[in-house]
């Protein structure tokens, strides 16, 4: 796995990482882990009126192959998940 979560700047949210499952039993529950992570961080959001919350918003969750993948980079969550679906076909 490799994960990059910048917290540099709190109120501009940026991470971005990939997973290789060797069980396949794992990825539903590790998808539901990463999106309540980021559902969660769009709740508490909302205490945070200056929180630029689009990338949360527009992040990508996706699963192929034994592989997931997540986003959340302002502006670049479509281009990545289309760069690595690229790589896994």
């Amino acid at each position: 796995f490799a994960v990059y979560i910048d917290e540099t700047k709190p109120l501009e949210p940026c991470e971005f990482g990939i997973f290789k499952f060797k069980d396949a039993k794992d990825i539903d529950d590790f998808m539901v882990y990463l999106k309540a992570r980021i559902d969660l961080k769009i709740e508490t959001s909302k205490s945070y009126p200056t929180m630029d919350t689009e990338p949360l918003k527009t992040a990508v969750f996706t699963e192929k192959d034994g592989y997931i993948w997540y986003a959340v980079v302002k502006g670049g969550n479509a281009d990545i998940d289309n760069t690595l679906k690229g790589k896994f076909e």
